[in-house]
């Protein structure tokens, strides 16, 4: 895939925004879809590169927006 496909989207939630947050599990990234926009930008982890360190997420599977939209 390349930066600008998903690969595997396991979870999706809307913060009070109607931002739109995916986890794209095989990717290895947490993207945020701003409102009214089809471009989504990576918040977490890095475009298929899994690993352990503070910066990368392996396989992520869930994400939660709390009310305070954190």
């Amino acid at each position: 895939t390349t930066s600008t496909l998903l690969y595997n989207p396991y979870d999706v939630q809307f913060d009070g925004y109607g931002n739109m947050y995916v986890v794209d599990c095989s990717n290895h990234r947490i993207q945020r879809f701003p409102s009214g926009s089809n471009a989504g930008i990576t918040i977490a982890g890095s475009s298929g590169s899994a690993g352990s360190s503070l910066s990368q997420l392996y396989n992520p599977s869930k994400i939660f927006v709390s009310s305070n939209q954190t």
